[in-house]
């Protein structure tokens, strides 16, 4: 009984050997067969799906394409750099619109259209003082000093003139039959006109103090050109025809100094004479007190844009002057040119834009000017 089991153990144990064995070897082949057939089918499956250079040369494009960055951005940096440069060339000196201004010595004096009163900015002091409300201005007429001025206003259907005597802090109405003034001395010329037509001189309240000539004119302006003389022009206009002439304001005596013309306008400063005419366009020129030519001038159409404060300056312009003052038409232009009384001759100063430019005028190495687009006051730097 014992011999009979040794014999089956050794039998089986036999049999389990060897089928460890035939399993061992199967495994050993089935492995060493199937690891080469994945790894063909991987390497073909994935190659294809991959785009080319992706994974070899991913920082090349960006090597090239950073260098190119770096190229650009300072270029637009520098460009963004000039162009404000450019910008502060012409500044907003004031936020507020304003409706005329004259620099006097070391003030601004300016009316401000939305607070409708008469102010001065203090260029030591960096100050805005408040002097005059009136809120029917339409108009302002400067004198030779800061001590009088004077206002057109519109009140009641009715123009007239209202006189601010700053340095006696008094306030006159001038009767409405004054219909255009200009400064004279302590006083003023004036054209007077009712039952009666002339011009002649009145006192700061408006009293009539000496008549100096009849006349038949309708509306004229009076424009001062010597200690003794006015010039006198009808109202500018393209449809209108009008000869210069000067008035003696001694003797009453007035002479014509230009032929008749349309639009014709006039300033004077130091016996020059700037004189604009507008026939299918502008004619601007220099002319002495005998209407003989002294220089001519680029082309400027319209009063407000020129003021012979110490000498011509001037905005040049194109339109014709009944286009603009109707508001039909701007007359935007990026030229100032300035007159040399001595050498005869002007320069001309381009801004960095362009503006609808009135009174422009020079302080201190600055234009400063009103764009009528938006009735804003503007300096710009005087480029050399």
């Amino acid at each position: 009984m014992k011999k009979i089991d040794w014999i089956t153990i050794s039998i089986v144990a036999l049999f389990i050997v060897v089928v460890i064995g035939i399993g061992y070897l199967f495994y050993h082949f089935l492995r060493e067969t199937k690891v080469p057939e994945i790894r063909e089918k991987v390497t073909p499956e994935l190659g294809p799906t991959l785009p080319p250079q992706i994974i070899t040369t991913p920082t090349k494009p960006e090597e090239i394409e950073k260098p190119e960055v770096k190229e650009e951005k300072p270029e637009v940096k520098e460009e963004k750099k000039e162009e404000k440069k450019e910008e502060k060339l012409t500044q907003l000196f004031l936020k507020n619109p304003v409706l005329d201004f004259k620099i006097f010595k070391d003030k601004l004096y300016f009316y401000d259209l939305e607070d409708k009163t008469l102010k001065y900015y203090d260029f030591n002091n960096d100050l805005i003082i408040p002097i005059y409300k009136n809120e029917k201005v339409t108009q302002i007429y400067w004198g030779p000093n800061d001590n009088i001025f004077v206002f057109k206003v519109y009140n009641e259907g009715k123009n007239y003139f209202v006189v601010l005597d700053y340095l006696n802090d008094s306030v006159y109405n001038l009767p409405e039959e004054i219909k255009e003034i200009s400064f004279y001395k302590d006083s003023f010329v004036a054209h007077y006109k009712n039952s009666v037509n002339y011009i002649g001189i009145f006192d700061f309240k408006g009293r009539s103090l000496r008549k100096l000539k009849d006349v038949a004119f309708e509306e004229i302006l009076i424009k001062p050109f010597s200690d003794n003389e006015v010039l006198i022009f009808e109202l500018p206009s393209a449809n209108v025809s009008s000869y210069l002439w000067v008035l003696n304001l001694k003797d009453g005596r007035m002479r014509v100094i230009s032929d008749e013309s349309t639009g014709v306008f006039a300033l004077a400063t130091s016996s020059q004479i700037l004189l604009s005419t507008y026939y299918e366009g502008p004619n601007t020129k220099v002319i002495d007190r005998s209407g003989k030519p002294i220089s001519y001038l680029p082309e400027v159409s319209i009063l407000e844009k020129c003021t012979n404060y110490t000498t011509f300056v001037c905005a040049s312009s194109e339109v014709s002057p009944d286009e603009w003052y109707s508001f039909e038409k701007k007359s935007l232009s990026n030229e100032i040119f300035v007159y040399n009384l001595k050498e005869r001759n002007y320069k001309i100063y381009k801004l960095d834009e362009s503006y609808d430019i009135i009174y422009p005028q020079v302080y201190q190495g600055w234009f400063y000017f009103i764009d009528k687009t938006s009735w804003k006051l503007y300096r710009t730097k005087i480029n050399q």
